[in-house]
């Protein structure tokens, strides 16, 4: 649980701005998000890292997500790793084929009738924890704001 005490002495023009204080909080823990969602995003082209955006769905509301569709597979994983646990099979084709960007085999088309998938990365869960351990010190810096403001 967070608590923030606040000592309305030395709030000054805070109150002033009290309307725009929660919209400062909102705005400043989604960039923090996003923030933590590029750092924390898997590398290999870096569209993925480049990818999170802030849409803003209300004056106190707002989401972080990325444009780039396999950011879910990335996060959650696939196959056996996935949350179906099952093999990937073609299912228009005997063998699936696919080419690696890295590695051994770089460059080189693969064919295989089945693969195990990739491994949960569960970055999205890591950013969201490290945002939620700095809500209080966002909260602060959004009061600063807002005395300046």
């Amino acid at each position: 649980m967070v608590k923030v005490y606040l000592d309305i002495k030395e709030m000054g023009n805070v109150l002033d701005n009290i309307d725009t204080l929660g919209e400062k909080i909102v705005d400043n823990v989604a960039s923090n998000l996003q923030g933590n969602l590029k750092m924390e995003s898997p590398v290999d082209h870096g569209r993925l890292q480049g990818s999170w955006d802030i849409f803003n769905d209300g004056p106190l509301e707002k989401t972080v997500a990325s444009s780039a569709n396999y950011a879910e597979y990335v996060n959650d994983g696939t196959g056996l790793y996935g949350p179906h646990k099952t093999l990937i099979k073609p299912t228009n084709k005997k063998v699936l084929k696919f080419t690696p960007s890295k590695g051994k085999f770089k460059g080189m088309p693969i064919y295989t009738p089945y693969s195990r998938g990739i491994k949960p990365r569960k970055f999205v869960e890591k950013s969201m924890e490290r945002t939620s351990n700095r809500i209080p010190e966002l909260v602060i810096h959004s009061i600063n704001q807002a005395k300046l403001g």
